[in-house]
């Protein structure tokens, strides 16, 4: 992990519990005008984060739409993301102290350029930001595997001007195309290259918030690269919910895990 930037954890997680949790997603897109829970959907509400009750079905079903923090809503999620099998790699990578930052869902490949987190999912500490990708089906080489590039983590940090290393939407100079040419130019040039992740459920693939990642297209539309995307920071790095600014008394516990309350 220090050296390439990512690990693959092999069937660390019981597949039965994987299956469950895309159920639960299933009958909450089925019944989706029940939940207060937010997504975002291609060519809805100019792509901006929306409660899935005010979205269609059909575009909840649909290529391009992922549900936003759905642990926060889910008991089942919050004890697989912080799986037994999984803190230990966690507490080893950051400190004793992990919090969940972000939960993402897909049930098609993001399709997205070349990227880095840390700019985006900004914390605190910005250095305090790891990844899971836990797939939860077999990914299909057709399906529009998630890419990385080994190394990359290392590679300087792209400058957006005014705002340093992160990204605000207001206030950065450069665009986040500018970033996307940028690293893949400087990968190329660095000779890192392009790898493509075949991981089967179960399995985990863990990276550095620096490493630079991505979507593969589509090539077959009948396939399905159903995911669940976890963000871990530390209590210094996210001392509350991302969506507050208040911090919990006594927040939540899962195998060691901080889970603030939404």
């Amino acid at each position: 992990f220090r050296e390439f930037g990512y690990v693959v954890l092999e069937n660390v997680l019981p597949p039965n519990e994987v299956d469950a949790i895309w159920d639960e997603i299933e009958f909450v897109t089925e019944h989706h005008e029940n939940y207060d829970i937010n997504g975002l959907a291609h060519r809805f509400n100019d792509q901006k984060d929306t409660p899935i009750k005010l979205i269609p079905k059909e575009k909840l079903k649909g290529i391009g739409t992922r549900f936003i923090d759905f642990h926060d809503s889910s008991v089942r999620s919050k004890n697989l993301i912080t799986h037994p099998n999984l803190v230990p790699f966690l507490q080893a990578s950051l400190t004793p102290k992990i919090t969940v930052f972000q939960s993402l869902v897909f049930k098609y490949s993001s399709q997205q350029d070349v990227h880095q987190d840390f700019p985006w999912v900004t914390t605190h500490i910005p250095s305090h930001l790891v990844a899971a990708w836990i797939p939860l089906e077999d990914v299909h080489e057709d399906s529009g595997q998630l890419f990385y590039y080994p190394k990359s983590h290392r590679i300087p940090k792209f400058d957006f001007g005014q705002t340093g290393i992160v990204f605000q939407h207001k206030n950065s100079l450069f665009s986040p195309d500018k970033f996307s040419r940028y690293l893949t130019k400087t990968c190329t040039d660095l000779g890192l290259k392009k790898e493509i992740l075949l991981i089967k459920k179960g399995d985990v693939l863990f990276w550095h918030g620096a490493l630079a990642h991505g979507g593969m297209p589509i090539n077959d539309p009948s396939k399905t690269r159903k995911s669940f995307v976890v963000h871990y920071s530390t209590t210094d790095g996210l001392p509350f919910h991302r969506n507050s600014n208040v911090h919990e008394k006594n927040p939540d516990q899962y195998h060691g895990v901080t889970i603030y309350s939404n």
